[in-house]
C-alpha cells in the first residue's frame, strides 16, 4: 500500500485538486448551464430526428437519459471524462520526459483549471465532449507513435470516430493522423495498417452521415453547414468585388451573385464584425433562400421536415462560396481571412457570458429532464462577473508565451538537446495546434468554446518547452524522486 501511494500520490493530489475545481463550479452553478443550442441537442436526443449537427452528442444525451433523467448526471460524466482525457495526455509527457511529480501536478492543475473547460463541463452542450474526445484522440496518437502498440492505434481510431460524430471541424483529423503516421512511424507495415484503419474509420463515418441526410432530406451531402458557412464567410469579401453578375457564365452562380451584390449595395447597416450573423439573420442575404426553398417544398410535401430547406440550399451556397474564393482570393483574404485572424487574438467570450439570461428550453425538453423553473438558478455568476474579465486579459498573453515557446523549440532543435522521441512528442501537438487555428481562421469566427480543444494542449506544450530549455541548458533532466 505504501509503495502504491509513493508511486501514485501525484495522481491522487491532482485528482483532489480537480475535485476542488468541480466543487467551485458546482457551488456557484448547482444546476447545469442551459444555453442557446441546448434545446436543439435535447430535442434530437428525445426524438432521434436527423438535424443540421452531428448526432453524436444527442445520442450521448439519449444514452444517459436511459439511466437517469437528471441533467446533472450528464455534466458529472462530462467532468469525469474531461479529467481522464487530460490525464491521458499528461501521462504521455510523463512517460517520454520523465516529469518530476511536482511539475506533473502543476501542469495537470493548470490544464484542468482551464476556465472554458470547467464552464462547459457544466453545460449541456457538445463543446466539452468534443474537446475531451480530441484530448483522447491526441493522447492515443502520441502513445501509439511512442510505444507502437496496436491497442493505442485501435483506441485512436475509436477516438477519431467519436470526434467525427460530434463536430464537423474534426473532418481534418484523419488527414492529420495520416500525416503523423507517414512521418513518425518507420515500419511500412505499421504505416499501411494505421492509414488503412483511419481512412476506413473516416469513410464509414462520412458515408453514414451522407446516407442519413439523403434518407431524411433527399440531399446526399455530409453536412449542410459547409455550404452555409462558406456563403456566410464570402459575404465579407463582396464589398471588395466589382464584377457585375452578367459576366458570370454559370446561371446559378450568376443569380446568387446578383442577389448577394444587390443586398451588399442596398443594406443600410452592413455587418462588419466577423461572425455568423449572415447565417441566422432573417433580414440577411442567405435566410430568404431558405424561406424560398421552404415555400417550394410545401407545394410537394406536408409537413416539410425540419431543416430540409437548409439542406436543399446548401449545395449551391457551397458552390458559390468556393467560386468566390477561387476567383477572388485577394478579396477573400482581405475581406474575411485577415479580419477573422484578428478574432483569434481576441476571441469572443460567447456563451460564457450569458448564464441563464433567458429560458432556452422548450416545454418538451423541460419535461424530458423534469426541469422546474425554480431549478434554473446560480448562487453567483462568478464567470461573467469575475473570471471572464481576467481570462480575456490573460488569453493574448498566453499566445505570446506560446510564441516564445516556439522559439524555444527551435533553440532546442538547433542545439540537438532532444532525442528523437522527445522531438516527436513536442512537434506533433505543436503542428496540431497550428492546424486547428488555421482551420478556424478559414472556417469560422473565434469564440473560446471553439478553441477549447487546443487550449490545454498549448498549456502543456508551453510549460514543457520552457522547462526543457532551462534544464537542458544546465545539463539537467526533469526527473526527481
Amino acid at each position: 500500500m505504501k509503495q502504491h501511494l509513493s508511486n501514485n500520490y501525484h495522481r491522487y493530489i491532482l485528482f483532489g485538486l480537480f475535485l476542488l475545481l468541480v466543487w467551485f463550479v458546482k457551488y456557484y452553478y448547482p444546476y447545469p448551464v442551459i444555453t442557446w443550442d441546448t434545446d436543439y441537442y435535447v430535442h434530437h436526443a428525445r426524438t432521434g430526428d436527423v438535424g443540421i449537427r452531428p448526432a453524436g452528442y444527442s445520442a450521448f444525451l439519449s444514452w444517459v437519459h436511459g439511466y437517469s433523467s437528471s441533467p446533472n448526471t450528464v455534466v458529472w460524466l462530462q467532468f469525469i471524462a474531461y479529467f481522464l482525457s487530460l490525464l491521458s495526455l499528461l501521462e504521455v509527457f510523463r512517460i517520454v520526459f520523465s516529469i518530476h511529480k511536482l511539475l506533473y501536478i502543476i501542469i495537470g492543475f493548470l490544464m484542468l483549471a482551464e476556465p472554458t473547460g470547467l464552464y462547459f463541463a457544466n453545460t449541456i452542450y457538445s463543446d466539452l465532449p468534443f474537446a475531451t474526445l480530441t484530448f483522447f484522440y491526441l493522447a492515443t496518437l502520441l502513445h501509439y507513435v511512442s510505444e507502437r502498440k496496436i491497442l493505442y492505434l485501435l483506441l485512436h481510431a475509436l477516438a477519431l470516430y467519436c470526434c467525427l460524430e460530434i463536430r464537423f471541424i474534426s473532418l481534418i483529423y484523419p488527414l492529420f493522423s495520416v500525416f503523423v503516421l507517414l512521418f513518425a512511424t518507420r515500419s511500412f507495415v505499421m504505416k499501411a495498417l494505421g492509414i488503412l484503419l483511419l481512412l476506413y474509420t473516416f469513410k464509414y463515418s462520412y458515408n453514414r452521415n451522407v446516407n442519413m441526410n439523403d434518407k431524411a432530406f433527399g440531399v446526399p451531402i455530409h453536412s449542410c453547414f459547409s455550404g452555409w458557412t462558406q456563403a456566410n464567410n464570402v459575404m465579407y469579401a463582396l464589398p471588395r468585388i466589382n464584377t457585375a453578375p452578367k459576366y458570370i457564365k454559370d446561371p446559378e452562380l450568376r443569380e446568387l451573385h446578383h442577389r448577394f451584390m444587390t443586398y451588399t449595395d442596398t443594406v443600410s447597416n452592413p455587418i462588419i464584425a466577423i461572425n455568423t450573423e449572415h447565417l441566422w439573420n432573417p433580414n440577411g442575404p442567405l435566410f430568404p433562400l431558405a424561406q424560398i426553398a421552404n415555400d417550394s417544398l410545401w407545394t410537394v410535401m406536408n409537413p416539410v421536415p425540419r431543416f430540409m430547406e437548409m439542406f436543399v440550399v446548401a449545395p449551391k451556397l457551397e458552390k458559390y462560396g468556393l467560386y468566390i474564393q477561387r476567383e477572388y482570393p485577394y478579396e477573400f483574404l482581405m475581406g474575411y481571412l485577415l479580419p477573422n485572424a484578428r478574432t483569434m487574438l481576441m476571441p469572443h467570450i460567447g456563451e460564457m457570458g450569458d448564464y441563464y439570461l433567458h429560458t432556452y428550453l422548450s416545454d418538451a425538453s423541460k419535461m424530458y429532464y423534469n426541469v422546474q423553473e425554480g431549478d434554473i438558478q446560480c448562487r453567483k455568476d462568478v464567470f461573467r462577473e469575475t473570471i471572464n474579465p481576467v481570462y480575456e486579459k490573460w488569453y493574448p498573453r498566453r499566445l505570446v508565451l506560446f510564441a516564445i515557446a516556439l522559439v524555444g523549440v527551435v533553440y532546442l532543435l538547433r542545439r540537438k538537446s532532444l532525442n528523437t522521441k522527445e522531438r516527436v512528442m513536442l512537434l506533433i501537438p505543436i503542428v496540431f495546434v497550428a492546424m486547428f487555428y488555421a482551420l478556424m481562421i478559414y472556417s469560422s469566427w473565434c469564440i473560446y468554446r471553439y478553441i477549447l480543444p487546443v487550449l490545454p494542449v498549448m498549456t502543456i506544450i508551453t510549460i514543457m518547452i520552457f522547462v526543457l530549455a532551462i534544464t537542458k541548458r544546465k545539463g539537467q533532466g526533469l526527473t526527481a524522486s
